[in-house]
C-alpha cells in the first residue's frame, strides 16, 4: 500500500538512519545484536525511494553516544551543583568507529548520484576534536541516539537552505 501511494505520488524524501550502529563491525558502535546488517537490502530499499522520487536527500549520521555510555540528560539531573558546562564526543573517536559508515555513504553518493547532507560540522569542531551532546546550557539530545528539537533545529536549517535552492 505505501509503497504504491510512493510510485503514484512522487515527493521530496529526506532519509536519516544511524546505519552505524548496523554496519560497523568493531568500535564503540558495534553490538551483537545489530551489527553487521545485509547492506543490499539497505542499498535496494534506497534505490526504489530514490527512482520513485522527485528530490531525495539523505542525512549523514549525526554523532551518538555509544550505547554503554551514560544518558546525557540522566547526568544533567543529577548535576545538582550545575557543574556540568559540556558533554562531548571526541571528533576523532566518531571518525574511528564509523569508517565503514563512510565508505558506504560515499558508495552511495556515487552510486546513486545523490547528496548526503552534512552534519558532522553542525555538532563537532575539529580543532577542539569535540562533538557536543551539550554546550552553552544547551542539551541537543534526548538521548545517546536520538537529536531534541535543539539538535533537530540544526539540521533542519541546513535542511530549509538546500530544498530552496
Amino acid at each position: 500500500c505505501f509503497l504504491k501511494w510512493i510510485k503514484d505520488n512522487p515527493s521530496t524524501f529526506i532519509f536519516s538512519l544511524e546505519l552505524h550502529r548496523s554496519v560497523e563491525l568493531e568500535g564503540i558502535y558495534s553490538t551483537d545484536k545489530h551489527s553487521n546488517n545485509n547492506i543490499k537490502v539497505f542499498e535496494n530499499n534506497l534505490k526504489f525511494l530514490i527512482e520513485h522520487s522527485n528530490e531525495f536527500f539523505i542525512i549523514e549520521p549525526f554523532p551518538t553516544v555509544p550505547q554503554q555510555n551514560v544518558n546525557p540528560s540522566d547526568l544533567l539531573k543529577n548535576d545538582e551543583l550545575g557543574l556540568i558546562k559540556e558533554i562531548y564526543i571526541p571528533l576523532s573517536y566518531w571518525v574511528q568507529n564509523t569508517q565503514n559508515t563512510k565508505k558506504i555513504y560515499n558508495k552511495i553518493e556515487d552510486k546513486f548520484k545523490v547528496d548526503i547532507v552534512q552534519t558532522t560540522d553542525l555538532f563537532c569542531d575539529h580543532k577542539a576534536d569535540k562533538c557536543s551532546i551539550y554546550l552553552n546550557y544547551k542539551l541537543l539530545y534526548v538521548d545517546q541516539f536520538h537529536l531534541n528539537s535543539s539538535g533537530g533545529q540544526l539540521i533542519t536549517e541546513r535542511l530549509s537552505t538546500l530544498l530552496e535552492k
